[in-house]
């Protein structure tokens, strides 16, 4: 929250409301509560919980479990293959967990500016750019408000205030006006794709149509989601098809490497007597844009550590049809089927898939890495660039068709002058 607010609004606001430690260092205006976990009933899980109480809550008897939910990762080389040790999973919280933070602040007088000021900064929580935890430019991390309650309470000669704050501070009740803190923040790229036949990514652990027999043993990628109604929580039984942030990712950052490599000439017959690891790296040029750390730069490395500059979300799924289709091995020497080589997997049918890119206040890239994003961008809509798993297969093919959404507002790009 405070880094979002130096960044949007300045040093000042930044060291009057959170603090700072410099020559004329103050306090922190603002006192910032734990986040507490809602069950499935809508109740604050707070303190020390019973177990007959978790195993009585289908919510609680789930996130309990050392494994809750997690995303199988890999990162791909320059050959379209697994890396060395690039394969790990990741442990997260499914979508639909709520929480309740309560912040408090106090002031001697507080004016007209400090209450705008104070709308500014809780705007902020709508900002795409505000998520927690880890992989946030990887679709991971953001929320949305569902109900906010704020009041005024004046201390002085006003004994009954005491059991007001008490109250709050036990969080005895909780917020059930609807939110109306908004932010008019405009995302860099809004892009809506439809696959031009069949499509699948990732490897999903259950079918999502009914068509599938027990040798449907490749399914699209889904995630369980909670959902709420009237104040309750659920699991749903049918799982969400994703893709994931971090596959889109992926994908942008192989074709916008091509790209830059094109634009400044850097062919592969220039490369004839690189090693292995010179032919995996990726032009230190695209940690300006995608973020660069000392693991993939290597120990030796003098290309500095900096945070991505892109937000890729979560994209959901949109499919009301799938289909079997059988695949088989074929035997080199007789040209017959392998034996116990025949399989089938599911896959969706001309799914919708709507893409939202978000950039970092103030991003900032060379002309010829903008040009390589706007060359990759333009091989999305035209169906250049497969969008997905199969694609020596032809299952992830993907385009833009007349009538959807392709928004790229390229003014939030800022261009780094030549030396």
């Amino acid at each position: 929250w405070r880094h979002l607010v130096h960044s949007c609004v300045g040093a000042d606001a930044s060291k009057r409301w959170f603090g700072c430690i410099d020559d004329n260092g103050e306090s922190s205006r603002l006192f910032v509560q734990d986040g507490l976990l809602l069950d499935s009933q809508g109740h604050i899980v707070q303190g020390l919980v019973e177990a007959e109480r978790i195993a009585a809550d289908p919510l609680l008897q789930r996130l309990q479990q050392t494994r809750p939910h997690h995303r199988e990762r890999v990162r791909i080389n320059d050959r379209g293959v697994a890396s060395d040790l690039g394969k790990f999973d990741q442990i997260i919280l499914p979508t639909g967990i709520r929480f309740c933070i309560d912040i408090r602040w106090m002031s001697d007088d507080v004016s007209e500016n400090d209450r705008q000021e104070w709308q500014q900064l809780l705007s902020y929580f709508t900002h795409p750019a505000f998520a927690l935890g880890s992989s946030t430019r990887n679709g991971l991390g953001r929320f949305k408000i569902i109900a906010d309650e704020q009041n005024i309470l004046t201390l002085t000669n006003n004994p009954s205030a005491g059991a007001a704050l008490r109250k709050f501070v036990k969080r005895e009740t909780l917020p059930t006006k609807v939110s109306s803190i908004t932010n008019d923040y405009r995302p860099f790229a809004r892009l809506e794709l439809t696959a031009l036949d069949s499509w699948r990514c990732g490897q999903g652990s259950r079918p999502l149509g009914d068509k599938t027999d027990q040798h449907t043993d490749s399914f699209t990628y889904s995630e369980p989601t909670v959902r709420w109604h009237k104040g309750k929580a659920q699991w749903d039984d049918h799982p969400q098809e994703i893709l994931c942030g971090s596959s889109i990712k992926g994908i942008l950052a192989h074709r916008l490497a091509y790209h830059y490599r094109r634009r400044t000439g850097a062919y592969a017959e220039m490369m004839a007597e690189a090693s292995h690891q010179e032919w995996e790296s990726r032009p230190q040029e695209l940690g300006q844009l995608l973020g660069s750390s000392r693991e993939k730069n290597g120990a030796g490395s003098s290309e500095q550590e900096v945070a991505g500059q892109l937000f890729v979300d979560d994209a959901v799924i949109v499919c009301d049809k799938t289909l079997i289709r059988t695949h088989n091995s074929i035997d080199r020497f007789t040209g017959g089927v392998r034996q116990g080589a025949l399989f089938s997997e599911e896959l969706l049918w001309q799914p919708k898939i709507a893409l939202t890119l978000r950039l970092a206040s103030n991003a900032k890239i060379s002309q010829t890495l903008a040009d390589a994003l706007a060359d990759t961008l333009e091989d999305l809509k035209l169906g250049l660039l497969p969008l997905g798993a199969g694609s020596g297969r032809g299952n992830s093919l993907v385009e833009h068709q007349t009538g959807q959404i392709w928004d790229i507002d390229w003014a939030q790009l800022t261009i780094l002058a030549q030396e």
